[in-house]
C-alpha cells in the first residue's frame, strides 16, 4: 500500500497524463464541423484540470518545505513525480512529524488517495494509455469515421454534469489538503511550546494529581458528596540556572498539601463559607512502596510518579474524621493510604445491581417464575404476556402507528402506553438476565457474568415524560408531534441525560465516554435524543 508521500508523487505524474490526453483529442477533433458546438466547454474543463494541478503541486511543495534538505532534492522530486525518490521512507516520516495532530495524517492520506482515485476514474473515461488516446472503433476503415466516433463518445463521457463532477470533487479535495496544511501550521508554535520540558512536566503532574482525586473520590464514598472539598496547592517547580536555563526539581523530592473540608453537617445556607477551622490539609509525598503495606494495594497501583515512584499518601486525619473502612488506621492519628481503585468485576457487579434496583418491586418475578422461563423454548407471545394485564397486552400488539394514533383517539393514555412497554423490558430483563445455574435471580445475586437485555433503565424518566405529554394533550388539545407518547428504546451509545452512556465498557460507566468531567457526565443529551423528545417520544430504556 503506497504512503502518503507515495501518493502524491503519483498524482503529480498522473496529472500530465491526463491533461496530455485531452490535448490530444481536442487537437484531432478540430477536423470536424460539429466540435465547434463542444470546443469552448472541452477547453475550459481543460483549463480548470490545469489549474487544479497547479494547486496540488503547490500543497505538495508547501507540505515537502520543511522535509526537504535542499533546493536540489526539492528539484527532483517535484520534476520526477512518481519517482524512486518519493519512495524513501524518511520522507514519510518527516511528513508524519510535519502534521503530527491526532488523525492529521490519516486524513491527508484519505484525502490525495480520493485525489488519485478521481484522476484514474478520469483515464478510464478518456480510454488514455501513456499519455496518449487509446483510440476505439477499429471496425471504421475510415480515420475520420473514426474520430467522428470519437468525439461523440467524449462528449457524451464528459458531459455537463460528469464534468462538473468531477471539477468539483478534485477543487473540494485540494481545498482540504490547503486548509489541512494551514492549520497545521498555524498551531505548530503552539505545539512546540507544548513540546518543551517544563510543560510535559506540568501535564504529568496534572494527570497524578487528576488520578488522586479519582481515589479519593473511589475510596470516600458518602452520598453527602456536594460537602466535601479538595483544594490543591501546586509550588512552584522549576528554577533557573546560572546559565540562564530551567531545571526540573527531582521528582522523588515533590511534596505538596492537598487541604480537605471537614465532614461536618451540612450547612443550611448555601451561600455561607467555610472558615480556617473547617479545613484540615494532608501532605502529599511520593514514597517507596513498604513490604508492611503490599496487602493494600492487593495488585493494583496508582499511576507512577513520573514513571519511577509509586505515590502513596500519608494522612493526618483527626479520629472523628470518616475513614474507609479497607483502610489501615494506625492508631487513628495517622493513615496511610495507597488509593485502591475498584476492580471492574466489582464495578460490573455493582452497575448490574443498579440496573435490576431499578425495576419496581411489584414487576419483580419469583424464582419459581424466572426457573419456570428457562425451561420455554419460547419466550415472546403467551408466555411474557402472561405477567401483563389485559389492557397491556393489547397495547403491546399494536405497531407503532397505530399505537400513536389510538393516543391521538384517546383510547390510549402515553402513561398507559408507557407503563406496558416499562412491564414488559422489565420483565424480559429479568428473565434473560437470571442465571438458571445457580437457580437465583440476578436481583438478589447481581452476578455481572451474566447477560442484560438493558443496560440502562429509565422507567422514571419515561413516565414523567408521558405524564407531560398527558398533561400537553389535555390542556392543548393536540398531540406534541408525530410520535406523541410512542416509547423508543435507545442504543447505548446516545447520551441521555441522568443516565450513563457505556456501550457495555466498565470503564465508562459514571464518565463522559471515559473521561470524569463533570461538566458532560449525565448532563448532556445527544441529538438524537433532543429530536426524538422534541416529536413526543418516550425514551424508556437502553
Amino acid at each position: 500500500m503506497a504512503t502518503g508521500i507515495e501518493t502524491a508523487g503519483l498524482i503529480l505524474a498522473a496529472f500530465p497524463l491526463v491533461i496530455t490526453a485531452l490535448e490530444h483529442y481536442e487537437n484531432g477533433f478540430q477536423v470536424i464541423r460539429e466540435w465547434v458546438r463542444f470546443k469552448g466547454e472541452f477547453a475550459a474543463f481543460l483549463n480548470a484540470l490545469i489549474r487544479q494541478r497547479i494547486f496540488f503541486r503547490q500543497n505538495i511543495e508547501e507540505l515537502l518545505g520543511p522535509i526537504v534538505a535542499s533546493e536540489y532534492e526539492m528539484s527532483v522530486l517535484l520534476d520526477n513525480p512518481g519517482g524512486e525518490a518519493w519512495a524513501d521512507e524518511s520522507l514519510n516520516a518527516g511528513l508524519r512529524q510535519r502534521l503530527p495532530g491526532k488523525y492529521e495524517y490519516e486524513s491527508y492520506a484519505t484525502t490525495v488517495s480520493y485525489i488519485l482515485e478521481t484522476l484514474h476514474k478520469l483515464m478510464a473515461k478518456l480510454k488514455i494509455a501513456e499519455g496518449r488516446p487509446l483510440w476505439v472503433g477499429q471496425a471504421f476503415s475510415s480515420g475520420r469515421l473514426r474520430l467522428e466516433y470519437e468525439m461523440k463518445r467524449i462528449m457524451y463521457t464528459l458531459n455537463r454534469k460528469t464534468r462538473d463532477k468531477l471539477m468539483s470533487r478534485l477543487e473540494r479535495h485540494n481545498n482540504e489538503i490547503q486548509t489541512l496544511l494551514g492549520n497545521s501550521e498555524r498551531l505548530e508554535p503552539m505545539r512546540k511550546k507544548r513540546r518543551s520540558p517544563i510543560t510535559r512536566y506540568f501535564h504529568q503532574i496534572r494527570d497524578q494529581v487528576h488520578n488522586l482525586h479519582a481515589a479519593l473520590i473511589h475510596a470516600w464514598r458518602c452520598d453527602d458528596s456536594p460537602t466535601h472539598t479538595a483544594k490543591l496547592l501546586l509550588e512552584k517547580r522549576v528554577r533557573s540556572d546560572k546559565d540562564g536555563g530551567h531545571q526540573i526539581e527531582d521528582p522523588a523530592s515533590i511534596k505538596f498539601n492537598m487541604v480537605f473540608a471537614h465532614l461536618g453537617e451540612r450547612s443550611s445556607d448555601p451561600s455561607a463559607t467555610r472558615t480556617s477551622s473547617d479545613w484540615c490539609a494532608a501532605k502529599i509525598e511520593p514514597l517507596d512502596i513498604q513490604p508492611k503495606y503490599e496487602s493494600l494495594l492487593k495488585g493494583l497501583r496508582l499511576a507512577r510518579w513520573f514513571d519511577k515512584i509509586e505515590l502513596q499518601i500519608l494522612l493526618d486525619i483527626p479520629n472523628n474524621w470518616l475513614i474507609p473502612d479497607w483502610a489501615d488506621n494506625e492508631a487513628g492519628e495517622q493513615l496511610l493510604c495507597s488509593m485502591q481503585i475498584q476492580d471492574w468485576q466489582a464495578t460490573a457487579k455493582a452497575k448490574v445491581a443498579d440496573i435490576h434496583s431499578s425495576i419496581p418491586k411489584e414487576w419483580r418475578l419469583s424464582d419459581m417464575d424466572l426457573d419456570k422461563a428457562g425451561q420455554q423454548r419460547t419466550l415472546s407471545g403467551p408466555f411474557i404476556e402472561q405477567y401483563l394485564t389485559d389492557e397491556e397486552k393489547d397495547i403491546i400488539r399494536h405497531d407503532s402507528i397505530q399505537i400513536v394514533g389510538k393516543i391521538k383517539s384517546r383510547d390510549y393514555t402515553a402513561v398507559d402506553v408507557t407503563r406496558a412497554y416499562c412491564k414488559t423490558a422489565a420483565v424480559a430483563q429479568q428473565i434473560v438476565s437470571h442465571d438458571i445455574s445457580c437457580g437465583a435471580s440476578s436481583i438478589n445475586a447481581a452476578n455481572s457474568s451474566q447477560n442484560n437485555c438493558l443496560h440502562e433503565i429509565m422507567f422514571d424518566f419515561a413516565f414523567q415524560t408521558a405524564k407531560d405529554l398527558d398533561d400537553y394533550y389535555s390542556k392543548n388539545g393536540s398531540v406534541k408531534g408525530p410520535l406523541h407518547g410512542l416509547p423508543i428504546s435507545l442504543k447505548d451509545q446516545f447520551h441521555v441525560k441522568g443516565y450513563d452512556t457505556t456501550m457495555g465498557y466498565v470503564g465508562w460507566i459514571g464518565t463522559y465516554e471515559g473521561i470524569r468531567d463533570p461538566a458532560k457526565v449525565h448532563k448532556i443529551n445527544s441529538q438524537l435524543v433532543e429530536e426524538l423528545l422534541s416529536l413526543g417520544a418516550v425514551l424508556y430504556c437502553k
